[in-house]
């Protein structure tokens, strides 16, 4: 698929999307707003796993999180 049908494909998807919903932007960023951030539960008793320790910042940062 060349590069401008993509974009005219993409085009009509997001008109077709944006026509369909009755939702105004503010609403939907109102809606997004009211859900409550995810809840987890760590304490000093917590099994943690952290995988990616690469650099300088990645272990000060897991040393800081097991002190």
């Amino acid at each position: 698929m060349g590069r401008q049908a993509f974009a005219k494909l993409i085009g009509s998807i997001s008109r077709a999307s944006s026509s369909s919903s009755s939702w105004t932007q503010t609403q939907q960023y109102a809606a997004a707003a009211m859900h409550p951030p995810p809840v987890v539960f760590v304490d000093k008793n917590t099994r943690v796993i952290c995988q990616g320790i690469k650099g300088k910042n990645d272990t000060f940062h897991t040393k800081q999180a097991i002190e």
